[in-house]
């Protein structure tokens, strides 16, 4: 509403034609919001057209006083708006069409007719779901298409630039435009009707998917008026939405003026029915919209195998095929893994296996048994070739015994070479193996493996006895833990030779875990001495440590050293016992492999 403070009553009086023309309307739908009914947001529909259409009715936008008289220059207006658009990626075009069915007013009598038509362009630059906020910038242009002799058409052409900033935080919209608008301009005794600030903010909250409730705060600043509250108009609407399916939605909403500014009503109420299209369900977040997704629940690995059917593929499958060491194939060689059994009779045996490590064990007349392990990568189907070599004419067997340190029989794993690994119970492996020289790796799971030389002659046994010591060191998800303590030289960083043994397996840990990345060698001593005494001499110990280990064959890049000095103790009490525990080397592991 405008109070305008004017000399002349009559010009209200004397009819429209005494009014200069012009267009005293701030309200204008957005074309295709997500959950406001003013205010533009960044959401890019799907590629298409779009639709709206909004029955409108606002009171006293206008109003003339002289003293203590009031005079509604423009009392009721009604209207429908057309609204469409077509979304072409980040751009939309859209187009508005303001009928006005009804208008009345000391100052207009009773009109109908054609309202300011307009174009509207929205260019998005960044989408809410590809950072924190959304931004976009729109530009309408109107064009002097009234029809009717009332304040509600502008004599030329007018336009507005603005930009709109949104984001979400959970189901609360919060969006904001702030531009200008151009055109022609109108004088009035005490505020102006033109170029200006505009400004709207809103914010759209889901109660549901398909429902919600909105409240935009919206309003324009005339450059030539922000001297009075004329002309700065201020106007709040209150609303909501609900989806009615197949991309139509409903929404509605009843609001006034905040100030008493040109064009902002004593009350508006306002009812929309619109259809834009639903963006395209994608319920698992792969990428594959649920109408062409198999499995629209369970999002597709992209492991490189049937990726475009949208389902994961827990299997890999592996071609498995078996030739003599000239590279033919072997019929009738039979596969085991896990238990279950194939045959090669009729050509290569197609496996579905779970990604991971699988023991296979091949035999065939003729031939030596095969076993080795197999690593089953995720993905597409692999191929795994299986050289089997030729049973030798004589043979000589070696015999072992093997134990540990109690004389307790051991079960484990006997590696005659990278391809043939034979697995023993009971603490007794007998091996049909061909005669000479053999270098053999026995290993039991808990045990630090053993390598023995054996010189095999045909048709004769040849028996062993070994004993393995048990591991000192246990890998858990955080560390490598260590059994015993690793000692050093006093005051020094030499690393004593009894703790060689204790060092080696945790060397053999590394090396036997190709999945640890990264272990960081940590040095911590108790509170004797000085904090920089302390600190120095646990970074030299620890070095000392990563030096051996990288002695032993493990990769540098592997390896970090690290000291504490007294910064972490265990045992926070000062004495002997406590610093015993606190002088210490700890392994942490900081990277795994993904």
């Amino acid at each position: 509403m405008i109070v305008l403070f004017l000399s002349l009553l009559a010009l209200a009086q004397d009819g429209a034609s005494d009014l200069p023309p012009m267009n005293v309307q701030t309200f204008r739908p957005s074309i295709d919001s997500e959950r406001t009914l003013w205010t533009d947001d960044t959401g890019v529909v799907d590629q298409g057209p779009s639709a709206r259409m909004m029955l409108g009715y606002q009171r006293d936008p206008m109003v003339l006083r002289q003293g203590s008289s009031f005079s509604s220059v423009l009392q009721d207006v009604a209207q429908a708006e057309f609204m469409g658009g077509y979304s072409y990626g980040r751009l939309r075009i859209g187009g508005y069409v303001p009928i006005i069915a009804y208008a009345s007013g000391d100052g207009v009598g009773q009109v109908a007719g054609l309202g300011d038509m307009a174009v509207d362009i929205r260019g998005t630059v960044v989408e809410r779901a590809e950072g924190p906020l959304g931004l976009a910038f729109a530009s309408r242009v109107s064009f002097p298409t009234a029809t009717i002799d009332a304040p509600l058409g502008a004599p030329g052409v007018g336009f507005e630039f603005s930009a709109i900033l949104d984001g979400e935080v959970g189901p609360l919209l919060l969006a904001a435009n702030l531009g200008a608008r151009g055109g022609p301009g109108v004088d009035l005794p005490n505020s102006s009707v033109g170029p200006g600030f505009i400004f709207r903010t809103g914010a759209g909250y889901a109660l549901s998917e398909g429902a919600g409730i909105s409240l935009d705060v919206g309003g324009q600043a005339s450059f030539a008026g922000l001297n009075s509250l004329a002309g700065v108009p201020i106007e709040a609407l209150v609303g909501g939405w609900g989806h009615l399916g197949r991309g139509w939605t409903l929404r509605g909403g009843v609001g006034r003026g905040l100030t008493p500014g040109i064009g902002a009503p004593t009350s508006r109420a306002v009812l929309a029915i619109g259809w834009q299209p639903r963006p395209a369900k994608d319920s698992d977040g792969d990428g594959i919209l649920d109408s062409d997704d198999d499995c629209p629940l369970e999002p597709e690995d992209f492991d490189g195998w049937q990726d475009a059917d949208g389902c994961p593929e827990p299997f890999t499958v592996v071609e498995v095929s078996t030739v003599d060491v000239d590279r033919h194939p072997v019929a009738s060689a039979r596969l085991t893994i896990e238990g279950e059994s194939w045959s090669t009779d009729a050509g290569p045996v197609s496996l579905e296996l779970m990604p991971g490590t699988h023991e296979l064990d091949v035999v065939a007349d003729g031939y030596l048994p095969h076993l080795s392990t197999i690593q089953v990568p995720p993905g597409p189907p692999v191929r795994e070739e299986v050289v089997l070599q030729p049973m030798p004419a004589v043979f000589g067997t070696l015999e072992l015994t093997v134990k540990d340190i109690d004389g307790v029989p051991l079960d484990g794993q006997v590696r005659l070479s990278d391809a043939d690994v034979r697995s023993f119970r009971k603490g007794v492996a007998t091996i049909e193996i061909e005669p000479g020289a053999h270098v053999v790796t026995v290993s039991s799971e808990g045990y630090a493996a053993a390598r023995l030389e054996a010189e095999i002659e045909a048709s004769e046994t040849t028996s062993m006895t070994v004993q393995l010591r048990p591991i000192k060191v246990k890998v858990t998800q955080e560390r490598i833990e260590i059994l015993e303590k690793v000692y050093f030289d006093t005051a020094k960083a030499t690393i004593k030779p009894e703790s060689y043994p204790l060092l080696d397996d945790v060397a053999a840990a590394i090396e036997e875990r190709d999945d640890i990345l990264v272990v960081r060698i940590e040095g911590h001593t108790d509170t004797r001495g000085g904090r920089e005494y302390n600190f120095d001499l646990s970074r030299r110990r620890a070095s000392s440590v990563r030096d051996y280990l990288i002695g032993k064959g493990i990769d540098p890049s592997r390896l970090v050293s690290e000291g504490f000095g007294f910064s972490r103790p265990v045992d926070p009490r000062e004495v002997p016992e406590a610093w015993e525990k606190n002088r210490r080397v700890e392994f942490v592991i900081l990277k795994w492999a993904e």
